[in-house]
């Protein structure tokens, strides 16, 4: 039982090693920025859809989160193992994630802005008098 406890540590301290070298299939920076920030929105649109069950909306996230890895071009293996290497990174880590709000927050402005420009029922109506 010593010897399991001894290599978990071991292993977890191992693991956490900032100064290993970067993955061989690491994603860049903007790569994370763009896939995290579509990953998230997509967890939204899921969690929008209010289905009855956790199971359900994990099936559903599950096939999004697949259809998301297609899109981009990405492997799991390579988004996990880059994850992992900027979060045990947190000053890099923080900064990416500071970039996925941003580019949240820019999208977001976005809609705002051409729901605004769209005419509405009533400007038709209107418009046709």
């Amino acid at each position: 039982m010593r010897i399991l406890l001894l290599f978990c540590c071991v292993w977890v301290l191992g693991a956490c090693n900032p100064t290993d070298a970067p993955p061989p299939n690491l994603l860049t920076e903007a790569q994370m920025v763009e896939f995290l920030a579509d990953l998230h929105l997509s967890e939204q649109r899921v969690a929008e859809l209010r289905l009855q069950s956790q199971d359900s909306s994990l099936a559903v996230f599950r096939r999004v989160e697949q259809d998301l890895f297609r899109r981009h071009r990405i492997d799991t293996a390579a988004y996990r193992q880059s994850y992992q290497y900027y979060a045990a990174r947190p000053e890099r880590f923080k900064l990416i994630y500071q970039a996925v709000v941003d580019s949240l927050t820019k999208r977001d402005e976005r809609l705002k802005k051409s729901a605004n420009s769209r005419p509405t029922a009533a400007d038709s109506a209107q418009r046709a008098r």
